[in-house]
């Protein structure tokens, strides 16, 4: 998020590669970054997208994700008025830890959500480099 406004800026594309952890407790989570904040990013303009290579848990790390970045003006974004609910979904994850954690979390966060169980998932990942889980909550 910090070099985004100097590649904004620029006068050509940029592409990042960016390596160690998605998922920490002190930052947003990659999550964020591409569903919530990049495409706000989007309605002012540019194109801006994230990839996600590799999930990295905190303290571990290891993710990986690239970023690419084609500015354009900037065009002015009103957020004045809430829109309509078009979508909700929470989903836990687990990366090499007892998948009954990220079930424990989800029967958790639907019971304090009060949703719908087709908009709860559960998911283990794979291609980590060490133990981790969040909980992503959406609503679009």
């Amino acid at each position: 998020q910090t070099v985004l406004p100097a590649l904004l800026a620029a006068t050509e594309p940029s592409t990042l590669r960016l390596e160690g952890g998605t998922h920490n407790p002190a930052a947003p989570p990659f999550d964020f970054l591409a569903r919530a904040y990049l495409p706000i990013l989007r309605k002012l303009g540019p194109t801006v997208t994230a990839t996600l290579e590799r999930p990295g848990f905190f303290p571990a790390g290891g993710g990986k994700f690239h970023v690419d970045v084609r500015p354009a003006p900037m065009k002015p974004l009103s957020l004045l008025e809430r829109g309509r609910v078009l979508r909700r979904d929470a989903k836990a994850v687990v990366a090499m830890i007892p998948f009954d954690v990220a079930k424990r979390e989800m029967e958790t966060a639907g019971a304090l959500l009060k949703w719908r169980p087709d908009e709860l998932r559960v998911e283990e990942l794979k291609r980590t480099t060490g133990p981790g889980n969040a909980l992503v909550v959406e609503v679009e």
